[in-house]
């Protein structure tokens, strides 16, 4: 019984080791099966080609891949064989991760997208409800167009007919509106027009105008034929010709009202009727047309200034108390002013006149 147990055992190992050989050789097999099948399916089931499928002669299964790639080895299209045809594969956004796009050339047509993050957009339109940013800028010749925290900006390079090549600067913003050419200026607000430049500044109000500021930095031309400007010390002239000339023309007006309020005076001398008779007496009285213009001109009455001859050799006089500061004008309210001491001067002595002949008439009645 020992010897016959243990024969049995003898047997029973070699059949697990016939076994075990077989299950190897088996998996050796089934290793090398497998193997040929990737090799198989390497050769010709995947294809890659710089054209999009075509016949190539052999034979294809349900699967096989084609890819598209150029001579660097960048594929740009991927086909996917489903037994009957090529079909191009789509990648869903969710399975692609890129780190960097080099470049992008497509048709797109619609884009949808929640963000779109880009240094420049080349485009002829763009349409949207809202724009947001630091700025928005466009350039059109020599105009450039921007839009910043300060406000909208356009800033033009070019020939000025005044000040020869010059860059003039509109800014628009909650203050308003600024015009700038590098010499001039003018601020446009809400309330009120501010210019300066040239050495003179001042305000344009709605309601008024601010003489003693000096408004006027240059010249105001009216239908290229009459000029407003005024002079160093302040005064206003209306005159005719762009060239600021002393051919003043007319002012239109339904009345002319000046200040007259003691608060606003100094220096206040008396002026007797005898001063401004002589005054009056001391002015020659012309008739005259100005120069320049046609004979049918409105006639002007009124004192002469001479300029033309020396102190001493003048063929017109002329009170000074009728000159203005530069001895270029008379003045009007002095003219006025004068006349009127005068009247005054002489109602009174005609009242004294005609009280001496009523004395001398009641002599003679009762005599």
């Amino acid at each position: 019984m020992i010897i016959a147990t243990g024969t049995l055992n003898i047997d029973e190992n070699a059949k697990l080791a016939q076994q075990a050989s077989d299950d190897a050789k088996n998996a050796a097999n089934s290793a090398a099966d497998e193997a040929g099948k990737i090799k198989t399916s390497l050769d010709g089931k995947i294809t890659v080609s710089s054209q999009e499928p075509f016949d190539d002669g052999k034979n294809h299964d349900e699967g096989d891949i084609w890819y598209v790639q150029d001579s660097n080895h960048i594929t740009s299209e991927m086909y996917t064989y489903d037994g009957s045809d090529w079909v191009k594969t789509k990648i869903s956004q969710t399975a692609l991760s890129v780190g960097e796009l080099s470049a992008l050339t497509a048709n797109l047509g619609t884009i949808e997208a929640g963000y779109l993050n880009s240094v420049e957009v080349d485009s002829s339109t763009i349409k949207g409800g809202s724009i947001s940013g630091s700025s928005l800028s466009l350039t059109n010749g020599n105009t450039n167009y921007w839009l910043d925290q300060n406000g909208f900006h356009d800033r033009y390079y070019g020939n000025n007919i005044f000040n020869g090549y010059v860059q003039k600067d509109v800014w628009i913003n909650d203050s308003g509106i600024s015009i700038s050419d590098g010499n001039y200026k003018a601020d446009i607000q809400p309330e009120q027009i501010k210019m300066s430049g040239g050495g003179h500044t001042g305000t344009l109000w709605s309601s008024n105008i601010d003489w003693a500021a000096a408004i006027f930095a240059g010249n105001i031309q009216i239908n290229s034929g009459h000029v407003i400007h005024s002079r160093d010390y302040g005064d206003l002239y209306f005159e005719g010709g762009s060239d600021t000339g002393l051919d003043s023309v007319g002012i239109y007006a339904s009345a002319f009202n000046k200040r007259s309020l003691l608060s606003r005076k100094n220096y206040i001398q008396n002026l007797s009727g005898d001063e401004a008779v002589a005054a009056i007496s001391a002015t020659d009285i012309k008739q005259f047309n100005y120069a320049g213009k046609d004979n049918h001109q409105q006639i002007n009455i009124g004192p002469i200034i001479d300029d033309k001859h020396d102190i001493g050799s003048k063929i017109y006089r002329i009170s000074e108390n009728l000159l203005t500061d530069d001895r270029q004008g008379v003045s009007v309210d002095n003219e006025i002013n004068l006349t009127m001491i005068a009247v005054k001067e002489l109602i009174k002595e005609n009242s004294e006149l005609t009280l001496r002949v009523s004395q001398l008439e009641r002599k003679l009645n009762n005599e």
